[in-house]
């Protein structure tokens, strides 16, 4: 008698669903009054929602607004029916990667279920042309350490890396491809068993002996 319902609104008693009558005006809605009715009688999905029973996923029925997602509910259906991908994206399954679907928009992404790296990941530029899971730990992948060992105690080893591999060669280097084969026949012209192919045999540490 004193207020009017806005449009496409609940047809029962008001007080099924607003049961703070000291504060109408910001009563919290309650569903619990509204029995089986179908949800899409009040509320209007948004585009590109999923086709089932809005209870399936919206299981808070007494905070409907802001009821958390549960996809429990879709069973095996493809999640691209929902999520479009974002581009440059694992071409499999979504599953083999979220695996948290209860939160799956800030699910952690899980290269278990991965078998080529290259086809999410482009190395970068003068890249270490090896297979990736050589220095790249999976569990980790982005802020992965490089494991780089140096053989011997050189003056350049914490240098510039292009000294020993121009263009990314990362072949093994050898010792005279600094120090010019005919020179080093001079100087250990003198010393029993060089041959000239083995001198970590006495300069192991590739420092004099």
């Amino acid at each position: 008698s004193c207020h009017s319902p806005p449009a496409n609104h609940y047809q029962g008693a008001c007080k099924n669903c607003h049961t703070d009558t000291n504060n109408f005006k910001n009563a919290t809605f309650n569903h619990s009054g509204i029995g089986n009715q179908d949800c899409s009688a009040c509320h209007s999905p948004p585009a590109n929602h999923y086709q089932g029973a809005c209870k399936n996923c919206h299981t808070d029925t007494n905070n409907f607004k802001n009821a958390t997602f549960n996809h429990s509910g879709i069973g095996n259906q493809d999640c691209s029916a929902c999520h479009s991908p974002p581009a440059n994206h694992y071409p499999g399954s979504c599953r083999n990667c979220h695996v948290d679907t209860n939160n799956f928009r800030n699910v952690n992404f899980s290269h278990d279920g991965l078998t080529d790296c290259q086809s999410c990941h482009t190395p970068p530029q003068n890249h270490f042309p090896g297979q990736c899971s050589d220095c790249h730990n999976t569990n980790s992948f982005q802020g992965a350490t490089f494991d780089h060992t140096f053989p011997i105690n050189h003056k350049d080893a914490n240098g510039d890396c292009a000294k020993c591999h121009p263009g990314g060669n990362t072949a093994t280097w050898t010792c005279t491809a600094c120090h010019a084969q005919n020179k080093m026949d001079d100087k250990h012209k003198e010393e029993n068993g060089y041959n000239g192919n083995n001198c970590t045999d006495c300069h192991a540490n590739g420092k004099k002996p």
